[in-house]
């Protein structure tokens, strides 16, 4: 079977359209990765702005710093109202207990008495909620 000039015209650019959108769709993928990475790099640091907020030796970085957590305690909020209002009270407790009270997965798992990998995994849910809430829709 021959194929003519404009069937093959028409190969190419369907194979050029879908390497572009391949490509879009990986692109997006990794911007939301990267938000997730962000979102939670943030709140691994959680604690420690606080204790700058309270402690900070110029007003300009006290300030700065007093914003960024309100902003983040705002969303936060957020996501806990989200997760109780979808019954998920145990994927945000996990979320608590590891970023605001610095608790490992392991000691979540025994607090929760749940399976090992749980915590984690609740964790993940209410960091891809909050990476939402901070950052807003353009990566999703």
């Amino acid at each position: 079977m021959r194929i003519t000039e404009d069937e093959l015209a028409k190969l190419l650019k369907d194979a050029a359209k879908a390497g572009v959108e391949e490509y879009k769709r990986q692109e997006k993928k990794a911007r939301r990765q990267g938000r997730y990475q962000d979102t939670y790099n943030l709140m691994r640091r959680y604690r420690d702005a606080v204790y700058h907020a309270q402690n900070a030796a110029t007003d300009e970085s006290r300030l700065r710093t007093e914003y960024t957590l309100e902003r983040i305690d705002t969303a936060v909020a957020e996501a806990k109202r989200k997760c109780t209002a979808a019954g998920r009270d145990m994927e945000y407790k996990a979320f608590e207990l590891y970023f605001m009270q610095g608790k490992t997965y392991e000691q979540i798992a025994e607090d929760l008495d749940t399976g090992k990998n749980t915590p984690r995994r609740w964790v993940g849910y209410v960091i891809n909620e909050l990476s939402v809430l901070l950052w807003g829709l353009d990566e999703w």
